[in-house]
């Protein structure tokens, strides 16, 4: 049986503090071990949205989390 593929995407800007939510939580997650029983892929998608698209469409994935923050 396969592991199910699970895509975090952080989104956010580092450079500002209060938008930087996606790209903290990307390092968090990147740097801890997934339960053995998924493939946790975490992938920066804060560049060029048609480049993310691209990336995303040529993945398979059994889900994706896309993660980022708007200060308001």
């Amino acid at each position: 049986m396969n592991k199910p593929q699970i895509l975090i995407g952080t989104v956010g800007n580092s450079w500002l503090g209060d938008l930087s939510l996606g790209p903290h939580l990307g390092e968090l997650l990147g740097s801890g071990d997934a339960p053995g029983e998924i493939d946790l892929i975490v992938e920066d998608f804060s560049y060029n949205p048609i480049v993310a698209m691209h990336k995303l469409s040529a993945m398979t994935l059994d889900r994706a989390i896309i993660v980022g923050a708007d200060k308001e």
